[in-house]
């Protein structure tokens, strides 16, 4: 009764716990000699429901009657903590409760939005804790707070504060412990908690603050206890999403959107025993995720969608006493949860779909004395008996506690399995490979990448994220009914990787005529990983989980394949895939170069193949494909024979010269060697004709001849 249902204290619960710690101060400072008598305050309706504090509900003069029959009482009968709640009352402007002893005050409105600086000014003993929960401030009264030099406990929360300066806690070193749930926060100065050097618990729970405000705060190296559930935190949980905080010993990250815990995630938290993780969105934990809290003893990650882990997922959790993975979608129960957990006792398993426990799951060191299985589809066949043989070894009250019923074969539904004997246990010929518990839960993503409803069948797109030889198995399709996911119905699948053209990508349909439209739904597969030299012969389970999604026609194509070929000057060839294969769904290409526009033509989902020629011959292409409504598919090709054009007509200059004179060149040579090709001229004189005269009369000439032999 004394918690809400996010978890978190209810008012009548934080007003005990304030008392407990102001009693005990009370106590100390005066002493309880006699027994202590409730004070008579005349015109306002007061009451103590524990000793020394007083709660009062009235109007704003209701201040000054309190005060007047405070002000004089004995030691024995002071009061620690006073509790108002007073009718609106908007601003304190002036100095209240004068001359009363006073180790703890609240103050409750639900309309204040001012606090003067001398509002505490006259209290006879210097208040150690104060509280303005419910009010309507909008930023923190640190002039009137920071007099109060030995404050310890501030509370403000239920305000509506947006943002905390480096100036909003100056001067308040003494405080330890400081409430600011269930504001509006969404700015954090870095500087914020650097004069709070002894801060030991800070509850920032139900506001607006994301990871990059929280990564950045400094100051807190003290700290034990800090409260960021049911904030805006999303992502994975790395090693930098916090700062150091060598002493916290309990981080409450609830109720946000956390996606995944990456290797040596919150590596600064040397002594950190207690870790909240549940309601997020996480469904991946890397191996050795844990690597740096070694130190945890309590670990809950309830309420995600975790749908597997491997060996090394919960490795270097040595201390770990108590792991709550209730209400995720966890299928198997093997070896690799539990064995690394030396000191595990208890362990929460509920609202999973746990059907396989296989036999050494439970196998180790460890001494459980705490498991519980409700609301499990268990597979009561023969790889269950090495769990109910370790059943039966246990202590009787942990037995009592497991609440283990049969969901399949039909002639066990919903046996306790506890009451069932060993022979009952048995497995059909066509279950013995699947069910002999030799097959582990792989590491690889199963993704769903693409979701189609057109009024009677679903078509879900899965991606893969290694490619492995696998067959396919089941395909699971759970119905959300209140906080509950109920297991529908389940269809065995028939493909095999082999004969897909691409095996990263798997498309199923299924009918869902009978399922209703609106309902929200989950769809989950598993794929039997096969050995790569023996295809017949199971390696291992992957397993894959789509989110929560309403069944409604919402048309979504998406584009699976995109290629473009340069295959010639000015033209590409462009390849294109959608999916689903029958969709109609139309949109442009567009071929960019430098962020200028050169092309645009109409592409329709239903053809793959597209040319375009005429394109500038220069830089290169950028061509994207955009459908309505999703983001556009880019890829990148080079241009055939490029010229940058900004140079153009210098390189054409340089071209032409060249030309020019490889021309010449030509020329030069053709002449040279046609010249060398001529017959030579001969440079003896062999004939001699002599000059006559024409009316010379004919007559003989004698030759002259000279030769060597």
């Amino acid at each position: 009764a004394g918690w809400s249902s996010d978890g978190a204290p209810t008012e009548q619960l934080r007003i005990r716990m304030w008392v407990m710690v102001l009693v005990i101060a009370c106590g100390a400072a005066v002493g309880i000699q006699t027994a202590w008598v409730c004070p008579d305050v005349k015109n306002v309706s007061c009451s103590c429901d524990f000793p020394h504090t007083l709660r009062c509900t009235g109007n704003q003069s209701s201040l000054d009657w309190i005060a007047s029959s405070l002000r004089g009482l004995p030691s024995s009968r002071m009061v620690s903590l006073l509790d108002c709640s007073i009718q609106g009352l908007v601003h304190i402007n002036q100095p209240i409760l004068k001359g009363v002893s006073l180790h703890g005050l609240v103050i409750s409105s639900g309309v204040l939005v001012r606090v003067a600086e001398n509002a505490f000014d006259g209290i006879k003993y210097p208040l150690e804790a104060l509280g303005f929960p419910n009010n309507q401030l909008a930023y923190v009264p640190i002039l009137a707070i920071s007099r109060l030099t030995l404050l310890s406990r501030l509370d403000l929360s239920y305000n509506r504060l947006q943002s905390l300066s480096s100036h909003s806690f100056q001067s308040l070193f003494n405080v330890r412990f400081l409430d600011l749930s269930r504001n509006r926060l969404s700015n954090i100065s870095s500087k914020a908690f650097t004069d709070m050097s002894r801060l030991k618990t800070l509850r920032l729970q139900s506001n607006n603050l994301n990871g990059d405000v929280i990564s950045k705060l400094q100051g807190l190296l003290n700290l034990e206890e800090l409260d960021l559930s049911s904030n805006r935190l999303s992502g994975p949980l790395t090693p930098r999403s916090f700062p150091r905080l060598p002493k916290l010993l309990s981080l409450n990250v609830a109720s946000n959107q956390i996606s995944s815990i990456v290797s040596g995630a919150l590596s600064g938290f040397d002594a950190i025993e207690t870790l909240n993780l549940e309601h997020n969105m996480i469904d991946v934990l890397e191996d050795h995720a844990f690597k740096a809290l070694s130190t945890v003893t309590t670990l809950n990650l309830a309420h995600n969608r975790i749908i597997a882990f491997s060996e090394s997922s919960f490795a270097h959790l040595e201390n770990l006493t108590t792991l709550d993975l209730s209400n995720n979608f966890l299928r198997a129960l093997s070896k690799d949860l539990i064995y690394p957990l030396i000191k595990l006792r208890e362990l929460r398993l509920d609202g999973n779909e746990i059907s396989m426990v296989f036999a050494e799951a439970l196998e180790g060191p460890h001494n459980i004395t705490l498991l519980t299985m409700t609301d499990n589809p268990l597979n009561c066949d023969c790889s269950l008996t090495g769990f109910v043989e370790w059943l039966n070894k246990t202590q009787p009250e942990l037995k009592e506690k497991v609440n283990a019923v049969c969901a399949i074969p039909p002639s066990l539904e919903n046996a306790y399995v506890l009451e069932l004997s060993i022979d009952q246990f048995v497995c059909d010929q066509d279950d013995s490979v699947l069910s002999s518990g030799s097959i582990p839960v792989s590491g690889t993503l199963v993704m769903l990448q693409g979701f189609d409803y057109n009024g009677t069948h679903v078509s879900l797109l899965w991606l893969l994220d290694a490619v492995v030889p696998y067959r396919c198995g089941e395909l699971f399709i759970y119905e959300e009914l209140g906080v509950h996911q109920v297991l529908l119905e389940t269809e065995s699948l028939n493909c095999n990787s082999s004969l897909l053209e691409d095996p990263h990508f798997l498309t199923i349909s299924h009918d869902v005529s009978h399922m209703e439209k609106g309902q929200k739904y989950r769809y989950c597969i598993t794929m039997v990983e096969l050995r790569q030299k023996k295809h017949d012969v199971p390696k291992s389970l992957a397993l894959g989980c789509s989110g929560i999604m309403a069944l409604e026609e919402v048309y979504t194509p998406k584009i699976t394949a995109l290629q473009a070929v340069n295959s010639a000057l000015s033209f590409i060839e462009i390849h294109a895939e959608t999916w689903p294969h029958t969709a109609t769904c139309a949109g442009n290409i567009s071929v960019y170069m430098e962020s200028k526009t050169v092309h645009r033509s109409p592409f329709h989902c239903g053809m793959s193949k597209y040319n375009i020629s005429g394109l500038p011959t220069y830089g290169a292409y950028n061509v994207c494909i955009s459908l309505q409504g999703i983001e556009p598919e880019c890829i990148s090709v080079a241009a055939e024979f490029v010229l940058p054009h900004p140079y153009t007509p210098f390189v054409t200059l340089i071209f032409s010269v060249t030309l020019s004179i490889f021309i010449l060149i030509a020329i030069l040579a053709y002449k040279y060697f046609r010249r060398k090709t001529q017959p030579p001229k001969l440079h003896e004189q062999c004939f001699l004709p002599t000059h006559h005269d024409d009316n010379q009369s004919s007559g003989y000439m004698k030759l002259h001849a000279t030769t060597k032999v």
